[in-house]
């Protein structure tokens, strides 16, 4: 078994769960060196295409400087991110 397995998995479930139209939010955590690659920039417009709410951006929550996350965890807006999820909800 490969050790990829798991993760591979849970992204198998998510792509199933887009297509079944199941409410969807999305809070990166990630550096401004991976926000700003195109790959990244593509894959969330791709994303939002498909109906996920992607909390990214001015007014959601911002990238990081390379090497700051620790000092931006306790800043992570899940209580956001629930209520996102909660009024996506059918």
């Amino acid at each position: 078994m490969r050790t990829t397995a798991p993760r591979n998995y849970a992204l198998d479930l998510l792509a199933e769960a887009i297509g079944y139209r199941i409410p969807i939010v999305v809070l990166p955590f990630v550096n401004t060196n991976l926000a700003e690659r195109a790959t990244f920039r593509r894959s969330v417009a791709a994303l939002r295409t498909e109906g996920v709410r992607i909390m990214l951006g001015p007014g959601e929550w911002q990238p990081h400087p390379p090497g700051a996350g620790s000092d931006r965890l306790h800043e992570f807006p899940w209580s956001r991110a629930l209520d996102r999820v909660t009024r996506a909800a059918p």
